[in-house]
């Protein structure tokens, strides 16, 4: 198993169409809400906000930059530590 993002609603999707090819009308109901009840593998906000964060003041030109290193790190946990 990998630790690729994928969205919530393309696996709804895929998992609506298989239950009612299959006539689980039941099963279909509850499946949104089974998978947006999983927990996210990556806050995009949190993430953002990290870098903010993160950022240092360079050079007097009003740019924020964050290190390479760091940014790379905020990334690869993806927010939600």
């Amino acid at each position: 198993m990998s630790y690729d993002l994928i969205s919530r609603q393309a696996a709804i999707d895929i998992l609506l169409k298989k239950l009612i090819q299959n006539g689980d009308m039941y099963l279909a109901a509850d499946a949104p809400k089974w998978v947006e009840s999983l927990p996210t593998a990556f806050d995009k906000g949190k993430a953002m906000q990290e870098l903010r964060d993160a950022a240092v003041l360079k050079n007097e030109d009003g740019i924020w930059y964050v290190a390479l290193k760091d940014a790379l790190d905020i990334v690869e946990k993806g927010g939600i530590e």
